[in-house]
């Protein structure tokens, strides 16, 4: 009996191959540009992220250790800058996710999206929290 249970058990658990990406790939065709797009911000913002440390421990060594401003006006505007590009590259990684989960809300009143009813759940879910959030 119990046998019999764990194998039910693993074939309700088995879910779809590779997240069932696959079966969402001719929906997103017309959209690869954007979602390149917002992946490679995604990286970027991530690279951005752990230069902030850097940023932090020269200003620790350099202004508070050695006690010295002489770099502070270049160091305050490459900081600046920085953080301007990667607010710029969340910005438009948001905007283009944003535009494109509304765009696939209303692809379903579309005839042509109803022959993916076997993965409904992975038209927005998944893919928008990946690809939104990945440095952020």
């Amino acid at each position: 009996m119990n046998e019999q249970t764990a194998d039910k058990n693993k074939s309700e658990e088995k879910g779809l191959k590779f997240f069932g990406i696959p079966y969402i790939m001719p929906f997103l065709k017309p959209y690869k540009v954007k979602i390149v797009v917002m992946v490679v911000l995604g990286f970027a913002s991530s690279l951005f992220d752990s230069i902030f440390p850097l940023f932090n421990r020269y200003a620790l060594n350099h202004y508070v250790g050695e006690r010295t401003l002489d770099t502070i006006v270049w160091f305050v505007i490459l900081y600046v800058l920085i953080l301007a590009v990667q607010s710029l590259g969340n910005f438009i990684s948001c905007y283009l996710c944003g535009k494109l989960s509304w765009k696939w809300d209303v692809m379903p009143k579309m005839p042509r999206f109803h022959t993916c009813r076997h993965c409904p759940s992975l038209i927005t879910t998944p893919i928008m929290s990946a690809i939104s959030t990945p440095g952020s």
